[in-house]
């Protein structure tokens, strides 16, 4: 995926969580010459709140697989279906999809597919989950 305006993307708490536990808070340049060094304490409060925000509301985030890696893992478990990249996009709105998979995949043998595309889901979303 190529993200083309960066100012636009979009990430999830999980992904920010991440990204901020990987990256150590950036420590205070020293003084150059006439510059003063930038002030990072609104820096240090956003990473600070954020924690907060983490532990109060969703603390069980903590505990599961970066997104990059789950997602990975599923859809390498899920090329043996030939699935288009409509068909693997994970959404809220699943329901939409397995509805086109059951027009693609007609008959008992296609339901049969569409039950062990769901079990390769359940069995991914399962060892995701934290012991």
């Amino acid at each position: 995926m190529k993200i083309l305006d960066p100012q636009a993307a979009l990430l999830t708490n999980v992904e920010v969580h991440h990204f901020l536990e990987n990256n150590p808070p950036r420590k205070p340049d020293k003084k150059s010459g006439a510059y003063e060094p930038v002030n990072l304490q609104e820096y240090y409060n956003v990473r600070k709140d954020f924690k907060q925000y983490i532990d109060r509301t969703t603390p069980h985030i903590k505990q599961f697989p970066p997104p990059e890696e789950f997602i990975s893992r599923v859809v390498d478990r899920l090329k043996k279906y030939d699935l288009t990249k409509t068909e693997l996009n994970f959404r809220a709105l699943a329901e939409c999809v397995i509805d086109s998979l059951a027009d693609r995949f007609p008959g008992d043998e296609g339901e049969d597919k569409i039950d062990s595309i769901l079990a390769v889901l359940e069995q991914c979303i399962h060892e995701a989950k934290p012991a």
